[in-house]
């Protein structure tokens, strides 16, 4: 009988290789793979434009708070610091008012967010009154009940929560507890 080696030599159908199907099945697991790699990007991105909106939102707010501690251009009628968000906006606004909510004052600021976030609820004002930054907002406020705004884009949301001691926070979570 002749050498083993030789028969593989011969016999075209002991060629080493890949079939159709063994190509097939790889590049379905690559696409596959790959479909669901980008699905968890685009989330994932979604999620960060989200949180960065929620935190420049709360950095105004923040930043009203600590104009009404410190008394930044308060006068005698014009000491309240108020930032308004519409619902389906991406623009919010920083501007100082009189008690009775006329508009005062030089600061008057307008902010946008980016990449298509826009407040879904929670429209209206949040107002901190000097020298205490005393906290009001258009419906009134309930002591110890959190008051929200949420943030939405392309089917996801995060909350900016805040309460009439004047706690700011975000969270991914409607309920702000």
């Amino acid at each position: 009988m002749s050498n083993s080696k030789d028969y593989y030599k011969i016999n075209p159908y002991t060629k080493k290789g890949m079939t159709l199907i063994e190509v097939v099945i790889v590049i379905a697991i690559v696409g596959l793979m790959s479909a669901i790699s980008i699905v968890s990007y685009v989330t994932s991105k979604r999620n960060a434009e989200l949180e960065t909106a929620a935190e420049e939102l709360v950095a105004v707010l923040r930043e009203a708070q600590n104009y009404s501690l410190t008394g930044k251009e308060v006068s005698s009628t014009c000491s309240n610091y108020r930032v308004t968000v519409i619902n389906g906006s991406s623009n919010y606004l920083l501007r100082t008012y009189t008690a009775g909510g006329v508009a005062c004052g030089n600061i008057n600021s307008t902010y946008v967010f980016r990449s298509g976030v826009v407040t879904s609820s929670g429209a209206g004002y949040l107002s901190f009154a000097a020298p205490h930054a005393s906290v009001t907002r258009t419906a009134g406020m309930v002591a110890g009940s959190f008051f929200r705004i949420a943030l939405s884009k392309g089917g996801g949301s995060y909350y900016v929560c805040f309460n009439h001691a004047g706690l700011i926070k975000k969270t991914t979570s409607s309920s702000c507890n």
